[in-house]
């Protein structure tokens, strides 16, 4: 391939980067004003992230076994238990050896990552050098300063497996899944209601019956494990867990 068109093509990809960096910059600060729980699937490229962000937000973002795929970090709103509101974003995916001139730009795109509340892993459990992959991608997070953040791991494409998977030396929370199977759906979101409950706090609260609107509010922002109506003083007790 000509070296002009590859540096022009360099260029245009770092010039939408930076258009997407300042266009999520703008919803990040406003989502954080509002302290929701945030949630990034990140990944080395092609482990499925797209495939899975899909699959829990319902949607058709762009799916292609191409480097860049994503570039624009797709972001929406999703339920977890019928009720609790959660922001997902889909991010670039992870390479090795990445150009120098596009380090700034591709680091750029994980700002959504960096404030997320969990990050949700995706790992190619078919790919014989998936330990590779994902030590690459913990690397990565390190030296973003983002080891700190709690992580979980789907170890995704189980049905293309043909080899004994050894576990993570990890402390993560981990299933075995594949974005083809429905009922997986079901195991990556209690996964997820676990993450959600470590990563938050605890609270109990009483609510009267005709305050409706704080019932939505706790319903809606807060992670409810548990909601009794009591008939002798017409009250709800809630239980859950929210932000600080």
């Amino acid at each position: 391939m000509d070296r002009r068109h590859i540096r022009t093509r360099m260029n245009e990809i770092k010039h939408q980067l930076q258009t997407v960096v300042d266009h999520r910059e703008r919803y990040r600060s406003k989502r954080e004003q509002n302290q929701v729980f945030q949630i990034a699937l990140i990944g080395y490229t092609n482990a499925g992230k797209s495939s899975w962000f899909n699959v829990l937000a319902n949607e058709e973002t762009y799916e292609k076994d191409l480097l860049f795929a994503t570039l624009d970090p797709k972001t929406r709103q999703i339920q977890i238990n019928e009720g609790f509101n959660l922001i997902i974003s889909d991010t670039v995916g992870f390479i090795q050896k990445l150009p120098t001139t596009l380090v700034a730009a591709f680091r750029s795109t994980l700002e959504e990552a960096k404030v997320a509340d969990l990050l949700l892993h995706v790992v190619v459990a078919s790919y014989p050098e998936y330990r590779t992959q994902y030590d690459t991608v913990n690397q990565l997070m390190s030296d973003l300063g983002m080891e700190q953040i709690p992580q979980a791991v789907i170890f995704n494409k189980k049905d293309l497996c043909h080899h004994n998977i050894e576990i993570p030396v990890s402390k993560s929370t981990h299933v075995f899944v594949s974005s083809r199977n429905k009922d997986d759906k079901d195991k990556v979101k209690q996964l997820l209601i676990q993450e959600i409950k470590h990563s938050l706090y605890y609270y109990e609260e009483m609510v009267d019956s005709t305050n409706t609107d704080r019932l939505y509010f706790l319903k809606q922002h807060t992670l409810v494990s548990e909601l009794h109506f009591n008939e002798d003083d017409a009250t709800y007790s809630v239980k859950g867990y929210k932000k600080q």
